[in-house]
């Protein structure tokens, strides 16, 4: 074969090979978006039912009733093994959400401009709620060691309560 047809062959196959590997590149780039939109709808559909759902408010509701605040001690043995937990719960379902939207988000820019004010607000909802648990956890810690006597316990939960209500 002379040389300048095999240049010309050569070049073919080099340009064929170039366009098969960028539709791969192409192709697994749409597959890694559609999978992390699958991946974030799922875990925000399930972070929406939760939240939605009748019993998590009741249940949140009736936890806190439970915590004795006639019994420091037995509020804070109360605030960790039935208020911590609901709200445990909450926020990894929340966070699985946020991390999974988040992950899609920065591959579509897109989808960013409709849903980042959404995802912002959830955001913020995750950091106020992490903290309400911080402060609840910090004082059934101290109320289970017997360091808070009924005037603090019942001021602390009123002043965590307001400002959770207030965020």
């Amino acid at each position: 074969m002379p040389p300048k047809k095999l240049a010309i062959v050569l070049a073919l196959t080099a340009v064929v090979a170039g366009l098969y590997f960028w539709q791969d590149a192409r192709t697994r780039k749409l597959e890694d978006l559609l999978a992390a939109r699958e991946l974030a709808s799922r875990d925000m559909k399930a972070f929406n039912e939760h939240e939605n759902d009748a019993a998590f408010a009741p249940k949140l509701t009736t936890a806190m009733a439970h915590v004795n605040l006639f019994s420091p001690v037995r509020a804070g043995d109360s605030l960790t093994h039935d208020v911590l937990p609901v709200l445990d719960e909450y926020l990894d379902r929340l966070h699985r959400a946020l991390e999974s939207s988040d992950a899609y988000v920065a591959l579509d820019a897109d989808a960013a401009k409709e849903v980042a004010p959404g995802l912002a607000k959830l955001h913020a909802r995750e950091i106020a709620i992490r903290k309400f648990r911080g402060q609840l956890a910090d004082l059934a810690q101290r109320a289970s060691a017997g360091k808070l006597d009924l005037d603090a316990l019942s001021s602390e939960m009123t002043t965590i309560a307001l400002q959770i209500t207030q965020s």
